[in-house]
């Protein structure tokens, strides 16, 4: 079995142990959140995803502008091969080598910076968002917050049913645009 399989089913124990204990002293009480709906109400996240996608897109045109200049060298390369002196014809091949690792490396780079970004980008925004649903969490004497999202149900590994779950998406939002509000007012930003 391995560590995914065994990991799961410990999780699905220690859950359904707690829930049948829980039940049984009547404290087990489950809420979720709309992780979406709750992130898109805070302005810094929408700005994150924002210049994200503008880099993605700026970085793929740049990416493809390369990728079509080397393909036209390449063609250029092959069709004059045979007419030019073996010296030259081998400068030539080895340029298009070089642009070909410069293009990867360039793939590379722009993966890395994305990386980067992220992690600037929107880790503090989801540390907010952990300690807006631990706050509300603990004011409404939750036990479990899962995630729901509206397109696919729960994506926990309980059930959730909305009719008689908490929903806290809305607490959470206003506590989040608070935190965020606090984090982007400190002189660090963070």
């Amino acid at each position: 079995m391995n560590s995914l399989k065994k990991t799961v089913l410990s999780v699905i124990a220690v859950l359904t142990l707690t829930f049948f204990s829980s039940t049984a002293q009547g404290q087990l009480k489950i809420g979720f959140v709309d992780y979406v709906k709750a992130m898109d109400s805070i302005p810094s996240y929408l700005d994150a995803i924002k210049t994200l996608e503008y880099y993605v897109q700026s970085s793929q045109k740049t990416l493809e502008d390369m990728a079509i200049e080397l393909e036209r060298k390449v063609q250029d390369y092959e069709r004059t091969k045979d007419s030019l002196p073996e010296i030259i014809r081998d400068m030539n091949y080895k340029n298009l080598e070089e642009q070909n690792q410069i293009l990867m490396y360039k793939e590379q780079s722009f993966q890395q910076d994305l990386e980067i970004m992220k992690e600037k980008l929107l880790v503090p925004i989801d540390k907010s968002l952990k300690k807006a649903i631990e706050i509300v969490a603990v004011r409404n004497k939750v036990t479990y917050v899962l995630q729901y999202d509206p397109e696919y149900g729960s994506t926990g590994l309980l059930y959730v049913d909305k009719a008689t779950a908490l929903d806290l998406t809305n607490e959470v939002r206003a506590e989040l645009i608070l935190i965020e509000k606090q984090r982007l007012a400190s002189p660090s930003g963070q």
